[in-house]
């Protein structure tokens, strides 16, 4: 009896292949509505970090504006006609300047200025190339994957002067604002429109400073903080960018440290990506759902959604054109 018994009970206690098809299936279930969660989490958590590095980098140039009394500027990469001989067209850009304010001084102080980009010197300077390929970690967004390891971690295709054609440099996140200009001068395609060409004081329309804070030959017509008159607090100067999509973004760079917001925020042409003449992908970008954060003149960040009213988001963009916006 007692045998039969236990044996019995062995039995009724044992799981049917049903119960354990209908445990494995509830826990299925159970993974796949937490794993949207978990990544929502993740994200978040990687967004936080893209506003403490992107705050970080505001920081440091305003701190450059106070010991300076200007704004970090770029030069350009050639001299332009009655240039001060005084200002060497070396390429760096502003995002260079700034390092000892982002506790990389060690990485500035080698830094060989000298000479012109044009040839090959400069900030293309051989000397400098193992600084210059080198990514900063305030510059990275941790929502992008360059790590060192991803293919767009670094160009070698960034600018056409002799030198740095094979010549790897680090990519960055973010960049700096140029305003709601034309990426390139009159007749070239553009999308969108927008303001007048800036960027390039070598041809026409031979504009001296852009609308936004941060452009190719800035250091024409040094932005202050004087010059924020629709105020501090309403002007975006720094905002991110997805270096896969515009293959110019390199940190030391002139060039490659600016974006425009004549582009919808994180629209892409598809067509162009990795072209020579890639005018509606030089806007700004983010690996962020639905906006991206952008930083401004008081050093305070905010999240921009991209359904931003393109009125708002040239407003916010320029420092006296005497808009009337409402940041959002």
């Amino acid at each position: 009896m007692s045998g039969r018994s236990f044996w019995s009970e062995r039995k009724k206690s044992a799981f049917t292949l049903v119960e354990l098809l209908v445990v494995i299936a509830i826990i299925g279930i159970l993974i796949a509505l937490l794993l949207p969660a978990v990544q929502a989490a993740r994200e978040a958590a990687r967004r936080i970090q893209c506003n403490n590095n992107l705050r970080q980098i505001v920081l440091a140039a305003l701190a450059y504006e106070s010991q300076s009394r200007m704004l970090p500027v770029n030069y350009p990469q050639h001299k332009y006609v009655n240039d001060d001989p005084k200002l060497n067209p070396n390429g760096a850009s502003w995002m260079a300047h700034i390092l000892p304010l982002l506790e990389k001084g060690s990485m500035y102080d080698v830094l060989d200025l000298s000479g012109t980009a044009a040839t090959g010197h400069g900030i293309l300077n051989a000397q400098n190339q193992s600084i210059i390929s080198k990514l900063v970690p305030a510059y990275l967004c941790p929502s992008d994957s360059l790590d060192g390891d991803s293919q767009e971690s670094f160009r070698t295709d960034a600018w056409q002067y002799p030198g740095s054609q094979g010549y790897p440099l680090a990519t960055m996140n973010y960049a700096g604002v140029v305003g709601p200009h034309v990426p390139l001068g009159p007749g070239s395609p553009c999308t969108f429109g927008g303001l007048p060409y800036c960027n390039n004081l070598g041809s026409a329309p031979f504009i001296k400073e852009c609308t936004g804070t941060f452009w190719r030959h800035s250091y024409r017509v040094p932005p202050t903080m004087k010059s924020f008159q629709d105020g501090t607090s309403n002007t975006v100067i720094i905002g991110e960018i997805v270096p896969e999509y515009d293959h110019f973004k390199v940190w030391a760079l002139s060039n490659g440290s600016i974006a425009f917001t004549s582009i919808p925020l994180n629209y892409v042409d598809y067509a162009n990506v990795g072209a020579w003449l890639v005018l509606d992908n030089v806007g700004f970008h983010s690996r962020h759902p639905q906006g991206a954060n952008f930083a401004f003149a008081d050093g305070h960040v905010v999240f921009l959604n991209d359904s931003i009213d393109m009125d708002v988001y040239y407003g916010l963009s320029t420092r006296a054109e005497g808009e009337n916006i409402v940041v959002p």
